[in-house]
C-alpha cells in the first residue's frame, strides 16, 4: 500500500504519476517532431538575433521610473508602491540566460528556490514549508490567477505554463496582498507581464541542443497592425533524456545499486496566444509537461519503470479596459482555467495512480476614480466558481472508495483602496477586502502604507497588512485508505506583518533598498503524523519572523 509517511514531502504528497510507454524515455511524438522542425530554422534565428542591451548603460532614472502594476492593480512608480517591489525586466532575463520562472524568482532578494528533480519550490523570507506547492504566493500572468483549484499550486519550473522568451518583465510584491487579491497572497504576489505582438514585430525562431540529449525549439509571430489589432502566437517544445542518478541510500543489489536509469527525463509542449483590439485583450495558454522522477518518493519502488508525473494547464482570459469619462477607468475580466495532474507510484510491482482534474471560471470588475483631488480611489469585486475538483486515487487500477469529494462551490471578494496625497511629499495608501472562501468563515484583511518622499532620490515607507490562505481541496479531501485522515475542521492560515522600507538612489548607477520586517502567523497548516500513523493536515503552528534585507 502507498505509504507516504516515508516521503520528504518535497515531491507531491498527493501528486502521483502517469503510465509511460514500454520505455520511459520519451519516444518519437509531437515534442520530438516539433523540436526537429524548429531546429531546422535555427540558422535564420541566429541571423535575426539582436544583441542584448548592456544593462550597465541604462540610466538609473529609467529603472527607477519603471511603471509597475501589481502592487495596487494600476500603474504607478515603484517609489509610490505600498511595498518593496522587485522588478526583473526582459533585458535582464536575456543577459543572465534564465530559462524558467523559477530561475528569475531565485535571483530576487528574499526569495529562494529548491528542486527535487520533479518540481521547483518557492520560499520567501525564510518560509518554505515541506509539502507546500507554492500555495502561499499568488502567481499571475497579466493579472490572471494561475494557482489552481486543487492544490492552489503555482508552477514555476519546466512545469510552468509560459516560455521565458515571452516575458516582458516579472514583478514581485513581497508581503501580504490579500487586501486587494484575497486568497494565496500570503507571502507575496508574482505577476508575469507578457510581451505583445508589437514587441516581436515579426517572426522569432529559436532552437537549442544541450547535454543529456536536450533539444528545444520555439516559433513565435507577433505584429501590430494599423487597424489597432495586436497579435502574438507562440509554440514551443522541449525534451531531455536526463542522466542516470545515483543515491547512496539505495546502494545495494536489491535496488539496482542506487542507480536510477532513464528516469530523469523531462518534456513539455506549450502554446500561447494573445490578441488585442481596442480595449479588449484575449489570452490563451496551454502547457503539457511530463517528468520522470528518479528519487523513489513516498516509499515507492526504487528504479521502477513507471515513475512519472504529468501536469496539464490551460487558461483563457478576456479583459476589457476603458475610460468612462475623464476621471474613471473600468477594468473587467472573464476567465476560465483547467488543471490536470496524473502520476504513477509503484509499490512491490503494483502501480498506484493519482488522476486529478480541476476546472473553474470567474470574473473580476473594478473601477479606478481620480475625480476627488488628492485621491486615487479603486473599488472592485471578484467571483470564482469551481466547476470540478476531482481527486481520484487508484490502487492497482481499482478506485479508492475512501477519497473525499469536494463540492462544487464558489468564492468571492469585494475590495476598496484609496491612495491619498496627505501633503506634497506624504502619501497614505489604505486598502480593505472582504472575502468569502469556498468553505469556512469570511475574512477581512486591511493594508496600510505611509509613503514619504524625502527628496527625489529618497523614499521611506511604513507598511502594515494582513492576509489569509484558505485550506485547499487537497488538504481537506485527499484521504486514500490507510494513508490520510480527513480534517473537516481546518481553518485558514492568517498572517500579520509590519515593515519599514528605505529606497535611496546614490548616483546614476547605484541604488540602495533596505527593509526591516516582522511577521506573525497563526494556524499555520502542517502535514502531521497522527498517533495511529495516518497523515493529516492540522492547524498546529504559530510562527514569528524578524528579518532585514
Amino acid at each position: 500500500m502507498h505509504d507516504k509517511r516515508e516521503t520528504p514531502f518535497m515531491d507531491h504528497p498527493n501528486r502521483p504519476r502517469p503510465e509511460p510507454a514500454a520505455s520511459n524515455r520519451p519516444g518519437p511524438g509531437l515534442a520530438r517532431i516539433a523540436a526537429g522542425c524548429l531546429l531546422a530554422w535555427l540558422p535564420a534565428a541566429m541571423a535575426a538575433t539582436a544583441p542584448v542591451e548592456d544593462l550597465t548603460l541604462l540610466p538609473l532614472e529609467q529603472l527607477m521610473e519603471l511603471q509597475i502594476t501589481t502592487a495596487s492593480k494600476y500603474a504607478q512608480r515603484a517609489a509610490e508602491a505600498p511595498s518593496a517591489v522587485t522588478v526583473v525586466t526582459r533585458d535582464e532575463i536575456l543577459a543572465y540566460g534564465w530559462r524558467t520562472l523559477g530561475d528569475i524568482l531565485g535571483s530576487m532578494r528574499g526569495v529562494y528556490t529548491t528542486y527535487d528533480r520533479n518540481y521547483t519550490y518557492l520560499g520567501v523570507r525564510g518560509f518554505g514549508r515541506p509539502g507546500d506547492y507554492n500555495t502561499r504566493v499568488l502567481l499571475m500572468v497579466d493579472g490572471y490567477r494561475l494557482n489552481d483549484n486543487l492544490y492552489d499550486g503555482g508552477l514555476i519550473g519546466t512545469e510552468g505554463i509560459l516560455d521565458v522568451e515571452l516575458i516582458d518583465r516579472v514583478e514581485f510584491v513581497p508581503g501580504p496582498g490579500s487586501a486587494i487579491y484575497g486568497n494565496n497572497a500570503f507571502f507575496g504576489v508574482v505577476n508575469i507581464i507578457t510581451r505583445s505582438g508589437k514587441d516581436l514585430g515579426g517572426f522569432e525562431v529559436a532552437g537549442a541542443l544541450g547535454s543529456d540529449h536536450a533539444r528545444s525549439g520555439r516559433v513565435a509571430y507577433g505584429r501590430s497592425h494599423d487597424s489597432g489589432l495586436d497579435l502574438l502566437l507562440s509554440a514551443s517544445s522541449y525534451e531531455t533524456d536526463g542522466r542516470t542518478q545515483y543515491y547512496p541510500e539505495f546502494d545495494n543489489p536489491a535496488t539496482h545499486n542506487g542507480r536510477a536509469v532513464d528516469l530523469d527525463y523531462d518534456r513539455y509542449q506549450r502554446f500561447h496566444a494573445k490578441l488585442g483590439y481596442g480595449g479588449f485583450q484575449l489570452s490563451l495558454a496551454h502547457s503539457d509537461r511530463t517528468k520522470g522522477y528518479p528519487t523513489a518518493p513516498y516509499g515507492t519502488d526504487f528504479n521502477a519503470p513507471d515513475a512519472e508525473t504529468t501536469d496539464r494547464q490551460m487558461l483563457v482570459n478576456l479583459q476589457y479596459d476603458s475610460d468612462l469619462g475623464t476621471h474613471t477607468r473600468l477594468t473587467a475580466r472573464l476567465f476560465y482555467g483547467e488543471y490536470q495532474y496524473q502520476g504513477d507510484y509503484t509499490y512491490a510491482g503494483v502501480v498506484d495512480k493519482d488522476d486529478d482534474d480541476g476546472r473553474w471560471w470567474g470574473t473580476e470588475l473594478r473601477l479606478l476614480n481620480t475625480a476627488w483631488r488628492g485621491h486615487k480611489l479603486m473599488a472592485g469585486l471578484e467571483y470564482q466558481r469551481d466547476l470540478q475538483q476531482d481527486l481520484r486515487y487508484y490502487v492497482g487500477g481499482v478506485p479508492d472508495p475512501n477519497m473525499g469529494v469536494p463540492p462544487e462551490d464558489d468564492r468571492w471578494g469585494i475590495f476598496v483602496q484609496d491612495e491619498i496625497a496627505l501633503t506634497e511629499r506624504l502619501t497614505l495608501n489604505a486598502g480593505l477586502r472582504h472575502d468569502q472562501p469556498a468553505e469556512g468563515d469570511s475574512k477581512l484583511n486591511p493594508r496600510l502604507a505611509l509613503i514619504y518622499q524625502h527628496d527625489p532620490d529618497t523614499t521611506l515607507k511604513a507598511l502594515y497588512g494582513t492576509a489569509f490562505r484558505a485550506p485547499n481541496a487537497y488538504e481537506r479531501y485527499y484521504n486514500p485508505t490507510g494513508i490520510y485522515a480527513l480534517n473537516p475542521d481546518l481553518v485558514p492560515e492568517e498572517i500579520e506583518t509590519y515593515e519599514l522600507v528605505l529606497e535611496r538612489r546614490l548616483d546614476r548607477r547605484t541604488r540602495v533598498m533596505a527593509s526591516l520586517f516582522h511577521y506573525e502567523i497563526d494556524d499555520l497548516i502542517n502535514l502531521t503524523t497522527l498517533p495511529g500513523g495516518l497523515l493529516s493536515f492540522e492547524n498546529i503552528s504559530r510562527a514569528e519572523a524578524d528579518g532585514v534585507e
